[in-house]
C-alpha cells in the first residue's frame, strides 16, 4: 500500500468499516472460502462497551459489535488485517486538537493491550478529513483511506488519501463492474458530497 512503483489497474484492497458482528458471521467465512485478504477498520469504543447500536446506521438497532475474541481469531487466520477507525467514531472536523489526538492514539494503545498488535492503517470516520487532521494521522499511522474517488494510480498515489469505491447492496453486477473500471467516478463523487452535506446538516440541528 505504501509503494507507488507497482500499481496497476488489476490491484485492489477489500476494506470494511465499523466492526459489526455480522462481519465475523457473514463476511469472514467468505474470505476464508475464497482465500481473500481484507482490512477491517474498527472504532475501539464500539468493542469496549459492546453497545448494540450501530455507528453509521442509526435506524437499525440490532447490530452488535465484534468482540476482541472474534478479532483475535480473524487475525490468526492471516486474512484479516485490523485498522483503526478512531475510538468513538466522531466527525474529526468537529473535535478539538486534544480530542483528535486522543481519538488517534487510544486505538493504538487498546489494540496493543487487547490483541498484542500494532495497527498501521487508519480510516477517517465518514470520510471527513482535512490537511490538519492528515498531518496528525501521519504521526501515528502509515496509511489512511478516504471516501469515494478515482482509483489510485502510480502517478497520483498518496498513502494518506487512498480512495475507496463503495459497493452497496443495491449495486447489480453491471454497477459493480462499472465502479471497478472507474466509470462512475463522477456519480460517486456527487453522492459522497451530498452525503456529507446531509450529515453536517443533521449535526447542526
Amino acid at each position: 500500500m505504501r509503494s507507488n512503483h507497482h500499481l496497476t489497474d488489476k490491484q485492489f484492497i477489500l476494506t470494511f468499516d465499523d466492526g459489526y458482528e455480522n462481519f465475523y458471521t457473514h463476511v469472514f467465512p467468505l474470505l476464508q472460502q475464497f482465500n481473500l485478504p481484507a482490512i477491517l477498520f474498527v472504532p475501539t469504543s464500539f468493542i469496549e462497551t459492546g453497545e448494540h447500536h450501530p455507528i453509521s446506521q442509526p435506524n437499525i438497532t440490532n447490530m452488535p459489535p465484534v468482540t476482541w475474541y472474534m478479532l483475535r481469531e480473524m487475525i490468526k487466520s492471516g486474512l484479516v488485517t485490523i485498522g483503526a477507525h478512531t475510538h468513538t467514531h466522531p466527525n474529526l472536523l468537529d473535535v478539538s486538537e486534544t480530542q483528535l489526538i486522543e481519538e488517534l492514539t487510544k486505538p493504538i494503545k487498546l489494540f496493543q493491550q487487547r490483541l498484542g498488535i500494532h495497527v498501521e492503517h487508519f480510516a477517517y470516520p465518514k470520510g471527513y478529513w482535512n490537511q490538519k487532521i492528515e498531518t496528525h494521522v501521519k504521526k501515528y499511522y502509515k496509511t489512511a483511506v478516504i471516501g469515494g474517488g478515482k482509483p489510485a494510480t502510480s502517478d497520483m498515489f498518496n498513502p494518506y488519501r487512498i480512495p475507496r469505491i463503495p459497493i452497496r447492496r443495491s449495486d447489480d453486477w453491471w454497477f459493480f463492474r462499472a465502479k471497478l473500471k472507474g466509470w462512475l467516478t463522477l456519480e460517486e463523487t456527487m453522492y459522497d458530497k451530498l452525503r456529507h452535506l446531509k450529515n453536517r446538516s443533521h449535526n447542526h440541528h
